[in-house]
């Protein structure tokens, strides 16, 4: 069995949903719209390239040689160094913007150009970036054709792993009639796609074929900044939780209970429940445990800033300014605006690799939503939570529900089967009153309470009260303290009764321990008068003896 060779993208996300990356002396095809990454995913696979050494032409059909490094540099690629130590060469094949085109174009000039690159410098990768910039200036379908005809004859013969980018007429993930033709006669055709969705940027990749190689074909999303194109598809996560059978505090010793002796290490945790349920004063308390046990938290908030979120955790009695002082917890607040979902999710990722925190709070997943739509904030806390595997710490997402039972939306994005714990908190009117309640909906591996509990938020933190359940179910509030101050006065009672019980059984046993030392003491007084009968008898007896011998 034939084993296509393949190198490396630069792009580890799309190493794998090429299955390896791009085919060895064989071409592909890189098509999009304006500003959907094309030059960026060809700069990546350059500049990868070189840092193995291996020698790569890049033909700029649209960019001169310095705008080409100058826009490179934004993104952090240092081409000119490249080109310094004779790894990258640029071949300028813009057109002046007052040149005319006289008579048939054709590519044969270009070619013997780059022939001599690879001859003379050993050129083992090649980039044309803009084809279609070029080919388009004939004007006629049958022309163009036959000049990318020859160009792929050239490229077969060259037996050199070559990179095209063209504009997609539509921009979508779907070719265009015009560029049929292209897509047909390379190997390979990534599309690239830039749409805006609710106000925000989405950039997506899809692999349309690859000859002689399996791919993922399906669309994908990706982020632009420093380092290129970076990409991470759902499919990479990882559905199963390390077999770690260590538990840790949540911070609340009621609630450890509850949870069969605390949580389990390097699981994702879900905290779900309305608004003003008390989800993010729970992730708080379970983030002080932690800086307590000197374990670094990185918590993500899409809710409240940093010094928002200090603040009101204050009046609750936990202290983060503390271990956020010591650098045990490190607090990233931004607007899930500010930005698309893909670049959201390697700011956490980045920050992950820096940081390497023990705990990863995420508040709330809910707000996801306002990335793009419910399928992009989906795939973001989906791959969350399998980074949060992959580098085996825990994880504890809120999420805000928009009922006071929040039974079918527990998630609020569809990921709560990928969940390991679920804590549902609630908000319960009863006699007039507002209370919360917390519930242990689910905890895999773990022998948890399957009951309903109150808890307050108080000045010294969280706290749980015994579940109180009556005809009308849970006794929450008032009526909860009714129902303690009755089994209260019912246990005083209870307790008078026994001890009464108990006196009267006292006396009772005193007195017949009296009673029984006093018929011990007749019946030995009476033994007592037995023995002296029988020494009278005996002594009488021998007198009676000794008149008869006489």
């Amino acid at each position: 069995m034939y084993d296509l060779e393949k190198v490396s993208t630069g792009v580890t996300g799309l190493d794998d949903v090429l299955m390896g990356g791009y085919a060895v002396g064989r071409t592909t095809l890189i098509a999009g719209g304006p500003g959907s990454g094309k030059t960026n995913l060809a700069l990546n696979f350059v500049v990868n390239a070189c840092e193995r050494n291996e020698p790569v032409a890049f033909v700029a059909f649209e960019e001169s040689p310095k705008a080409l490094r100058r826009n490179a540099q934004t993104i952090g690629f240092d081409i000119a160094s490249a080109e310094a130590a004779k790894t990258m060469f640029i071949i300028d094949a813009s057109l002046p913007g007052q040149a005319e085109v006289v008579g048939a174009f054709s590519l044969s000039g270009l070619l013997a150009t780059i022939t001599n690159q690879i001859t003379r410098f050993g050129i083992r990768h090649l980039v044309i970036d803009g084809l279609d910039s070029l080919t388009r200036l004939n004007n006629d379908p049958a022309l163009e054709r036959r000049e990318l005809q020859n160009l792929n004859r050239w490229l077969v013969d060259s037996d050199i792993t070559t990179l095209i980018t063209s504009k997609s007429h539509e921009g979508e993930l779907v070719p265009s009639e015009y560029d049929d033709f292209l897509n047909y006669i390379v190997d390979c055709v990534i599309f690239l796609d830039h749409s805006v969705l609710q106000n925000t940027v989405t950039r997506r990749l899809r692999v349309m074929k690859y000859r002689g190689s399996s791919f993922s074909g399906n669309a994908h999303a990706f982020h632009i900044g420093i380092g290129g194109m970076r990409l991470l598809p759902v499919s990479s996560i990882e559905l199963m939780r390390p077999g770690v059978m260590e538990r840790f505090s949540s911070g609340v010793a009621h609630l450890d209970d509850i949870l069969g002796g605390g949580l389990m290490r390097s699981s994702t945790v879900l905290i779900s429940g309305p608004t003003g349920s008390g989800k993010t004063t729970l992730a708080a308390t379970v983030i002080a445990a932690a800086n307590a046990r000197e374990e670094r938290v990185l918590f993500v908030s899409y809710e409240m800033s940093a010094e928002s979120m200090v603040q009101t955790m204050a009046s609750a009695g936990i202290d983060l300014q503390t271990p956020v002082d010591k650098g045990l917890t490190e607090i990233f607040a931004v607007l899930p605006e500010a930005t698309g979902a893909e670049a959201h999710l390697f700011q956490v990722l980045d920050r992950l690799e820096v940081f390497r925190p023990h705990l990863l709070v995420v508040d709330a997943i809910s707000a996801c939503a306002r990335m793009g739509s419910d399928e992009i904030a989906f795939n973001f806390v989906a791959r969350l939570i399998g980074i949060a595997k992959r580098y085996r710490m825990s994880a504890i997402f809120t999420n805000q529900t928009t009922t006071l039972m929040p039974v079918h939306e527990i998630s609020g994005v569809g990921v709560s089967s990928l969940i390991d714990t679920v804590i549902v908190v609630d908000l319960i009117v009863q006699d007039g009153e507002l209370n919360r309640s917390i519930l242990v909906m689910k905890s895999r591996g773990t022998n948890h309470s399957n009951q309903q509990h109150e808890f307050f938020i108080t000045s010294g933190g969280i706290v749980l009260a015994d579940a109180y359940v009556g005809d009308n179910g849970l006794m929450l509030g008032t009526a909860r303290r009714m129902c303690e101050y009755r089994m209260r006065n019912e246990l005083r009672n209870k307790t008078l009764a026994i001890a009464a019980n108990r006196a009267s059984l006292e006396r009772k046993r005193n007195a017949l321990k009296f009673s029984i030392e006093a018929s011990e003491a007749e019946i030995q007084m009476l033994e007592t008068q037995m023995e002296i009968s029988k020494l009278d008898i005996d002594e009488l007896e021998q007198r009676v003896e000794s008149i008869r011998r006489t």
